[in-house]
């Protein structure tokens, strides 16, 4: 697995570029990495496993994030 290392000045470049909707998607998707241990071991089940909800996540169209977003409107 490459990585790759970016600093705080691009993430903000980036936030203050993001429009608003997208922008609380991306803080969900910030929460929802930081809930997972970070895993070292590469090639292990856990890796495959959270490589595969990464993928998850990134494949979600905005059509997927409306119907998710208006669910979560729905609950509150």
């Amino acid at each position: 697995m490459q990585t790759e290392t970016i600093s705080r000045h691009q993430v903000v470049e980036l936030v203050m570029k993001m429009p608003p909707d997208k922008l609380a998607a991306w803080y969900e998707y910030g929460l929802f990495i930081q809930s997972r241990p970070l895993v070292k071991t590469v090639g292990s089940q856990k890796t495959q496993d959270l490589m595969a909800e990464l993928a998850e996540w990134e494949a979600a169209s905005d059509e997927d994030w409306q119907a998710f977003e208006s669910l979560l409107a729905e609950m509150s």
